[in-house]
């Protein structure tokens, strides 16, 4: 690990290097940097977007399937009832699917 004085080194020598270079190929490295930066922020960006896409996908669709087990449920639940107001007898088993031997509502 280089310290705080390391990491100062460090730059000063990259700012001597930077100062004693002509001007055309100083700016050229700046830019060059930046265009990296600038590619790389982009990048990050349009990865971020597209996860932001799907998430917003999957919350609809978690919606849309919820909403259809609430209306299944409605539906379970206006037979059920139909059933008993006509008198039909409504335990045919003895258990439902999940064995408790009552039904879920």
């Amino acid at each position: 690990m280089l310290g705080w004085f390391g990491h100062l080194a460090t730059y000063s020598a990259r700012f001597d290097r930077l100062s004693s270079a002509p001007v055309g190929s100083k700016y050229q490295e700046v830019c060059q940097r930046f265009g990296f930066a600038r590619s790389y922020i982009a990048r990050l960006y349009a990865d971020r977007d597209e996860r932001d896409l799907e998430i917003g996908r999957l919350r609809r669709h978690q919606s849309r399937q919820s909403s259809a087990v609430t209306r299944f449920q409605l539906e379970v639940d206006r037979l059920w009832t139909r059933l008993e107001v006509e008198g039909i007898p409504l335990d045919f088993s003895g258990e439902d699917d999940d064995g408790s031997g009552r039904r879920r509502r």
